[in-house]
């Protein structure tokens, strides 16, 4: 948080009623015009299959980090296009502790069942 506020940044805490809420989820993501938003998998996944994010949404978004569980590449395939401008991650944490986490981004459109599975990702280990 502090390098957030450092950066001249704005921090915004997604209030607790929208996290069961696809659509005025987006619409939060939406009207606060987040740059880097950090979710899980499950949340990405139920606004995948709502249809809550549109062709072109989130125009600010940058960079779309989740935890947990690796994302399906059905999800991916479906939120890659309507996001062209945001980077997709994912943070694990890794095993070894003393390297923090692992980070994965997804460099292009997964063809395998999963993630975990496709060429198209690189992974990086982020040591903090």
């Amino acid at each position: 948080m502090f390098a957030t506020f450092a950066a001249g940044a704005e921090l915004h805490v997604v209030p607790q009623e929208l996290l069961t809420r696809p659509r005025p989820l987006a619409a939060f993501v939406r009207t606060h015009e987040l740059t880097h938003w950090l979710t899980n998998h499950g949340l990405l996944a139920e606004l995948a299959q709502s249809d809550s994010i549109t062709d072109g949404d989130f125009p600010s978004l940058k960079r779309l980090l989740w935890t947990g569980e690796p994302l399906s590449a059905s999800i991916l395939r479906d939120l890659m296009p309507r996001l062209p401008l945001a980077q997709f991650a994912r943070i694990s944490q890794h095993t070894n502790s003393k390297l923090g986490a692992l980070t994965v981004t997804v460099e292009s459109l997964p063809e395998a069942a999963s993630l975990g599975n496709s060429p198209a990702i690189r992974e990086v280990v982020t040591v903090h």
